[in-house]
């Protein structure tokens, strides 16, 4: 539009130069600037036309930092020449109720790529989705224009940096004792040796200390049930420092082998590996459903609120 505005004021400019000169001068530079949008729309249609078959999509390696500007790459596997590529999209982060406008102007290979700059919805934790509201391959001039294949829309996940809580789920209180592993394991307890006994399970230093054959038999721990309750509300900073908190147990607790589970919104989800929690996340977000499970009768709930962090039971 400003390109047009341009075009348009020089064009009157011209014109009227033309009326008031009145000299064959003036006109053969009117006439010249009347044919110069279609001398550049005859050379810029077969690259403009190119660039219309060509797919191009959002694209983000990594999850963006909360409180920073995030750049989300434009990208394509065409290597064709783009005279001037627009696109508009529209960024909404549910979770903190940011919404932000970006405008993205790129000239040269589409291969080469460029890069939308999200600023206010990259302000706190959550699922951006990124909408393109169009994407127009334009002239040399930015005078005509073809619209370009749809883009799908993309999720950008911002998150805060873990933060330690003032009080953690201990890992050992969680512990409620041991049982016999039919598999391999690390923890054993050692017992005397019986008939049916694989020979390879012999504990020989303590046989020898105890002059009679001990064995060793596998174990693994049965944990107490552990259900992470963040108590989200409507401040976003508030927000921020407890998905901060929740990251940071889920890590600690995933690092030492403890299953666990967390529950949003009355649903609970089973978390046994980085994947599931992500997806809690996602759920917690307001972009995808995981699958949920039924609650325990007997679990101990740590919650994580605005102003710390408890331990109590249902």
């Amino acid at each position: 539009m400003k390109s047009l505005i341009a075009y348009l004021a020089i064009l009157i400019s011209a014109f009227l130069f033309s009326i008031f000169y009145y000299n064959w001068f003036s006109w053969v530079l009117l006439l010249i600037i009347a044919a110069v949008p279609f001398a550049s729309l005859l050379l810029s249609l077969p690259f403009m036309i190119a660039s219309r078959r060509a797919e191009i999509s959002f694209f983000n390696a990594t999850d963006a930092a909360d409180g920073a500007s995030a750049f989300v790459a434009v990208e394509s596997e065409s290597r064709v020449f783009c005279p001037r590529l627009v696109i508009k999209a529209v960024a909404v982060n549910s979770f903190s109720g940011s919404r932000e406008r970006a405008l993205l102007r790129f000239s040269g290979r589409l291969s080469d790529g460029a890069s939308l700059v999200l600023s206010k919805s990259c302000l706190h934790a959550g699922d951006v989705l990124i909408t393109a509201k169009y994407a127009r391959a334009y002239d040399f001039l930015g005078l005509f224009f073809i619209p370009l294949k749809k883009i799908e829309p993309y999720r950008l996940r911002v998150l805060p940096d873990s933060v330690e809580p003032e009080l953690l789920p201990d890992s050992q209180s969680i512990v409620l004792g041991y049982k016999k592993s039919l598999g391999y394991s690390e923890l054993y307890e050692l017992r005397d040796f019986r008939d049916g006994d694989s020979p390879r399970s012999v504990h020989w230093k303590s046989s020898a200390k105890y002059d009679k054959l001990i064995t060793k038999e596998s174990t693994e721990p049965v944990y107490k049930r552990l259900i992470l309750r963040p108590c989200f509300g409507r401040d976003a900073f508030e927000n921020d420092d407890i998905t901060a908190r929740l990251i940071y147990c889920s890590r600690y607790l995933l690092e030492r082998g403890c299953p666990f589970l967390c529950e949003y919104e009355g649903e609970v989800f089973e978390i046994s590996d980085k994947e599931a929690f992500r997806d809690y996340l996602g759920f917690v977000f307001g972009s995808s459903k995981p699958k949920s499970v039924s609650r325990p009768s007997k679990a101990a709930v740590y919650l994580i609120t605005a102003s710390g962090e408890e331990v109590s039971g249902i």
